[in-house]
């Protein structure tokens, strides 16, 4: 157990009956903190909107109803300034209506098919890559 001193400047001082509960107050605890603390902000009803992004892709969209579809594309319309999106949608929902194994395909391999046809959603999933690179970094 490392030694306890009267003032620590550079240090936390942490009283403990043994070396276990030092560490645990020392490393652990502090540690779990950090671990919720980045949680909480990753789910914070702020980001919601960035989650609404990965609906974009064509194996979210086949489980969602038209109607959840408009609402998700207006919101992302709104928050991210992507007026004609709800447009492209419709068309990008066509373009992937009668493909196979869509789980297989990561969000860079959608982005790749959004061509000249749908600048909008090449725009939100680009912004969807960056948010997910961003949160693994993180």
């Amino acid at each position: 157990m490392p030694r306890i001193t009267g003032k620590h400047r550079h240090k936390s001082n942490h009283t403990a009956e043994s070396p276990s509960e030092y560490w645990k107050r020392s490393l652990v605890i502090p540690y779990l903190d950090s671990i919720i603390t980045s949680l909480e902000v990753s789910f914070a009803e702020e980001n919601t909107l960035s989650f609404a992004l990965s609906k974009l892709h064509p194996a979210q969209k086949q489980k969602m109803t038209t109607e959840n579809l408009k609402q998700t594309c207006e919101s992302i319309a709104q928050f991210y300034d992507l007026p004609n999106i709800k447009n492209d949608v419709k068309l990008w929902q066509q373009l992937w209506r009668d493909r196979l194994n869509l789980t297989n395909l990561t969000v860079v391999d959608v982005q790749k098919e959004t061509n000249s046809l749908f600048h909008e959603t090449e725009k939100a999933l680009k912004i969807l890559i960056h948010d997910l690179y961003s949160r693994a970094i993180l």
